[in-house]
């Protein structure tokens, strides 16, 4: 989809991140009685609907001329942004159906990976942080672009926590990464 396609077909307001269809023309359409059907329907309504991922939260996500795209990616693409190859769209905020340009960026699947919510199954209660029962100790653990980054293990989860800090700053990683967010 082109940017002057979806400038055609929707309206996107950067500060709410929402996008409304528009009154789109014929030329996007077989029949003009496909046209006034749409158009009827759709025109300034609400764009998007969210398919769900197997943890129940998911995209919201727009079907033009067969197709689907993310909403978010939409945003960006009309907002003059490219996505190039190879590259995601991370919601820094976590929530991913909040689409204001603000809360978008573009980045590598690492950077994305490097902004992720604390996992459900973590037991430690710390991200990057696991009990090592072979060596009854914490060890500190982080993964950069595929690389694993062993940072040490430690008696006092304390100081693995202190040096995780540190491992995180140093290998760029978002503050929000690994904390409980209100998404």
């Amino acid at each position: 989809m082109t940017p002057e396609f979806l400038h055609e077909c929707f309206t996107y307001d950067a500060e709410t991140g929402l996008l409304h269809w528009k009154h789109r023309p014929l030329k996007h359409f077989l029949t003009e009685r496909e046209w006034k059907l749409v158009n009827t329907r759709q025109a300034e309504k609400l764009a998007g609907s969210e398919r769900k991922r197997n943890d129940g939260k998911g995209y919201l996500y727009i079907k033009a001329c067969g197709k689907y795209e993310a909403v978010h990616r939409v945003a960006l693409i009309m907002s003059g942004i490219e996505i190039p190859s190879g590259m995601v769209v991370d919601h820094i905020n976590g929530d991913r159906q909040d689409n204001r340009l603000c809360n978008l960026r573009v980045t590598t699947p690492s950077g994305n990976a490097m902004n992720l919510k604390k996992r459900s199954n973590n037991t430690s209660g710390q991200h990057g942080i696991m009990w090592r029962k072979e060596r009854s100790a914490w060890a500190v653990r982080l993964v950069v672009d595929g690389k694993t980054h062993v940072c040490g293990h430690f008696k006092d989860i304390g100081k693995a926590i202190e040096c995780r800090d540190a491992a995180l700053v140093r290998l760029g990683f978002s503050e929000l990464h690994g904390k409980e967010r209100g998404c």
